[in-house]
């Protein structure tokens, strides 16, 4: 939500910028001219950045960071990133990992050991 409302107030700023520019307001800045198509790109900015924010796919923060895992090779993956549920390297089910070692203790026990 943060980012749709920056969005929209920076293209806000830069329409109205632009404005300032295409009304011959800003002709020079530090000794350089500044010709009036620069206005016309700011407000092109201005506008592609709301529209940016207004119609940007939101994706929930839960959903985002979802873990899912294997149970055959214990390989952890994002769940947007696999979209059938498949490992790719063992072509198992993946799982969330919500719950998972509680479901699979002997998986567990096993890692503690690797990881010691």
């Amino acid at each position: 939500m943060l980012t749709r409302i920056s969005h929209f107030l920076v293209g806000i700023g830069a329409i109205f910028v632009g404005f300032i520019i295409k009304q011959g307001g800003w002709s020079h800045h530090y000794g350089f001219s500044v010709p009036n198509e620069v206005g016309i790109l700011f407000v092109i900015f201005g506008i592609m950045l709301i529209l940016y924010g207004l119609f940007k796919k939101c994706v929930p923060e839960n959903e985002a960071s979802k873990f899912i895992i294997c149970s055959e090779c214990s390989k952890t993956f994002y769940a947007k990133d696999i979209p059938d549920q498949k490992c790719p390297k063992c072509n198992a089910k993946l799982e969330d990992m919500e719950g998972f070692y509680e479901r699979h203790p002997e998986l567990h026990d096993g890692e503690k050991s690797l990881n010691n």
